[in-house]
């Protein structure tokens, strides 16, 4: 791997206070990668912090996707109106006083 072979160099220009946009310029022709995997790299060898993620709050058998932001939970026996309002009911059994 062309990072790993160039790390020193790349350690000591970084340390010098290079960004890593020129270092990857000046080395784009070795690495032979984007400069995303590039910063990556630099994150995970040079660095030594290396992006990790946080564990879901949710259950593990919970598959469903989180409610994304502003959507309120729904009354399955009240409609499509929000939990606490009134709306239609739909029950499956008729009564006479409501017939015509």
């Amino acid at each position: 791997m062309a990072f790993l072979a160039l790390l020193p160099r790349l350690q000591a220009e970084l340390a010098e206070g290079w960004t890593a946009q020129v270092v990857y310029d000046r080395y784009c022709d070795r690495l032979k990668m984007s400069y995303p995997q590039f910063t990556r790299y630099v994150r995970r060898y040079v660095s030594g912090k290396e992006k990790t993620r946080k564990p879901q709050d949710r259950p593990e058998t919970d598959h469903r996707p989180a409610a994304a932001a502003g959507t309120e939970r729904r009354n399955p026996t009240a409609g499509n109106g929000p939990v606490g309002q009134p709306g239609f009911n739909y029950t499956a059994t008729s009564n006479k006083d409501d017939l015509i």
